[in-house]
């Protein structure tokens, strides 16, 4: 073999290399972004699950009076709903495997939906209008997945704002799930700009039902939704005094 035909060899063979180790590289690419995308994807899944893009990303006590009036006869309103989230039949599906992780595939979202909306049928049978009302969205909302692919009617923007509110209220009041719950719910904390989150503690489900953690000489008030000086806490909350005097006149 000449030295001529060796170069040519060697050339030949770290070409084959070189596209070797450029595929290599694409196909490791190839590989995480697919990781990246899937978890993004079943990340989603779960927050979607009850809480779709047909709810606010932060509720308030006026914009879920637009789809569920507190009081009333029929079974969709804020008064059943919270003792409805107490129901065994409803603590029961919260222990689905498919609520043990953030993440949850397609599959895991159809399936609590149809749960949900099924379990929801059976409850709301003494209301004859709103169980009809379940059947007739049953479909839609168990298959949902944007408002760019569904057209969101009425009751299907209602059904969701049912299902986020309840499930939220559950695991945050009566199961306690901070992890599960921060995964698919809204939460107070991150909205609220009286404090960063790391200093703010949540109540509830709704904007207002937050807390900060205060300075020195400084103190939490509940109806400013601020840190304000104890002096002005103390002035605020003590009873007015009226002079003697006034009553002599």
């Amino acid at each position: 073999m000449t030295l001529s035909s060796v170069g040519h060899c060697t050339l030949h063979i770290e070409a084959m290399l070189a596209n070797y180790a450029v595929r290599t590289v694409m196909v490791q690419h190839a590989c995480v972004l697919f990781i990246l995308v899937s978890i993004v994807m079943n990340t989603d899944a779960l927050r979607e699950t009850f809480c779709s893009d047909l709810v606010p990303s932060v509720f308030t006590l006026e914009s879920v009076e637009t789809w569920i009036p507190f009081f009333g006869t029929e079974f969709n309103t804020m008064e059943n709903i919270m003792a409805y989230a107490q129901s065994s039949n409803l603590l029961e599906m919260v222990g689905h495997p498919c609520m043990n992780e953030c993440s949850a595939t397609e599959r895991c979202r159809q399936e609590l939906r149809r749960l949900w909306i099924d379990t929801l049928f059976m409850s709301s049978k003494d209301s004859s209008d709103f169980a009809s009302d379940v059947q007739r969205v049953r479909s839609s909302y168990v298959h949902y997945q944007s408002v760019k692919k569904t057209p969101a009617n009425f009751k299907l923007r209602e059904m969701f704002h049912l299902s986020c509110i309840t499930m939220c209220h559950i695991m945050h009041h009566v199961l306690n799930k901070e992890k599960v719950y921060n995964c698919m719910c809204p939460n107070p904390c991150n909205t609220q700009q009286a404090c960063s989150p790391q200093n703010c503690t949540q109540l509830g489900i709704f904007e207002h039902q937050f807390s900060c953690s205060c300075g020195d000489d400084m103190v939490w008030d509940d109806e400013v939704y601020n840190c304000i000086p104890k002096s002005l806490h103390l002035l605020r909350k003590s009873p007015p005094e009226v002079s003697l005097l006034y009553f002599c006149l």
